[in-house]
């Protein structure tokens, strides 16, 4: 890349895990200046100066708002954004309305900040820098001139591959290939995403699945911000609750609206849909609650196994807790926890419960028991009680079944997707209950044989 084109960022105050977090945006693409905070950093501006700002964690002493303001006084132009990892005192439009453009609480928001700074970065550069936005194949009509570039995700490269350029037709025999691979999402460069947009205006009717994802996606968001954080808009508490019963409504809609939308296909090409549409994103809150939410809800009507609408609930908010925890128990995976991270961190079912509790939704005692229970397992290894066999209420493992399930199937950089299919076969290797994993492998078309095929022993795991 020209020398010209390679955008100048100055990053204030990262530490060794944010640097190591966002290695793949700070590339050899852009000019990376790190610094410290210290009173030079905030009343002299640097030459040359940079283009974009990025404040990590604050330094003792320095207060948000006296950061903002002093950085904006200094850059008025540039994108300034905030990136925190603790959740106390963090408040998104306290920091905006303070100068920030933008401000992200890691791990939650970790996907969308990554989008909105190689967006940027890619304005930056005109296009040097290639940033993403995902839409699905079935909003595309195969012989159509699109004019708009097209791209498919490998997640085992961690790079996008074109596969057509704007002006070019959408022919029939790429749009089956296409299907036959089970690949359900494109990518369009992000600075051609109005393209895209214009091009579904002027030939849908409806909302675009496309639309109904971000709509999605969205709505989550909302949900989890209202409940998590401390509003500063002087609202009262009944005020607060009201607005979140009524996003909790929304979510729900959206996601009866997004299975209703697929009402011709089969059930397995339900699930394959919600695993194919969070495509480049790796397993972020906003995105997981909502296919949490969406998958057990399938789960629930095609097992016949409680109410669509409390599993959809359910999935929503059933890690809300996670939140509640110390960061450093936050941003470890369960497996490199040592024995009293792990007590603390098998404390989120409850501390979910709590939350919503606290809030005074008015969430169903059945929908709380579902989310208390999601990590209890049928051999009595789960956790927070140890409960066993028909102590775990059937709900609690279809909403546990769609959370692995979704976890399983997720992006992971420099690794294959693995198929719904494969993460059935290994869902039914684990202590889940045996008459549910039956049902599932029936519904997932799974063929079993004595010699041959794949195998699953849905009495394995509780031998």
């Amino acid at each position: 890349m020209a020398e010209s084109l390679r955008p100048r960022i100055l990053v204030v105050g990262f530490d060794a895990a944010l640097n190591d977090a966002f290695s793949d945006v700070f590339t050899d693409q852009v000019e990376v200046i790190r610094k410290d905070y210290d009173k030079k950093i905030l009343s002299q501006e640097m030459e040359p100066a940079p283009q974009v700002v990025i404040c990590g964690p604050f330094a003792q002493g320095y207060k948000a708002t006296e950061i903002a303001r002093a950085l904006r006084g200094l850059y008025s132009s540039l994108p300034i954004f905030h990136l925190c990892t603790a959740r106390e005192g963090f408040d998104r439009v306290a920091l905006k309305s303070s100068g920030f453009t933008d401000a992200f609480l890691l791990p939650i928001d970790r996907h969308d900040c990554r989008q909105v700074i190689l967006e940027t970065l890619s304005r930056l550069s005109h296009g040097q820098i290639r940033a993403y936005r995902q839409i699905h194949l079935i909003d595309l009509q195969p012989g159509e001139i699109l004019d708009f570039d097209t791209a498919i995700y490998m997640p085992a490269n961690y790079k996008y591959v074109q596969v057509g350029r704007a002006g070019e037709e959408f022919d029939q025999t790429r749009f089956k290939k296409f299907i036959e691979r089970g690949q359900s999402t494109l990518y369009v460069p992000s600075d051609q995403i109005h393209q895209f947009y214009h091009y579904a205006s002027t030939r849908l009717r409806m909302l675009t699945q496309t639309q109904r994802r971000e709509q999605l996606g969205q709505a989550v968001r909302g949900l989890l911000n209202g409940l998590i954080f401390e509003g500063t808009d002087g609202d009262s508490a009944s005020q607060k609750n009201h607005l979140n019963e009524q996003v909790i409504e929304e979510c729900e809609e959206i996601v009866r609206g997004y299975i209703r939308q697929s009402q011709n296909a089969t059930w397995y090409e339900r699930v394959a849909q919600v695993v194919n549409d969070a495509g480049d994103k790796e397993l972020d809150q906003y995105t997981h609650s909502g296919n949490v939410s969406t998958l057990a809800t399938l789960f629930s009507i095609g097992l016949g196994v409680g109410r669509p609408e409390e599993l959809a609930c359910a999935g929503l908010l059933h890690d809300l807790g996670l939140e509640d925890l110390p960061q450093q128990v936050r941003s470890l995976e369960p497996e490199a926890m040592n024995r009293e991270q792990f007590r603390i961190y098998a404390t989120h079912p409850e501390l979910s419960c709590m939350r919503i509790k606290a809030t005074r939704l008015g969430v169903p005692e059945s929908v709380l028991t579902i989310i208390f229970q999601h990590h209890e397992l049928f051999n009595g290894q789960g956790y927070p009680n140890g409960l066993s066999a028909d102590q775990i209420r059937p709900e609690a493992q279809i909403l546990s079944l769609a959370d692995r399930f979704d976890e399983m199937t997720r992006v992971r950089r420099g690794q294959f997707r693995l198929m719904p299919k494969d993460a059935l076969a290994k869902l039914s290797q684990m202590h889940y209950d045996p008459r549910l994993i039956r049902k599932l492998i029936e519904l997932f078309g799974v063929e079993t044989t004595e010699e041959g095929g794949q195998q699953l022993n849905p009495l394995k795991s509780v031998s």
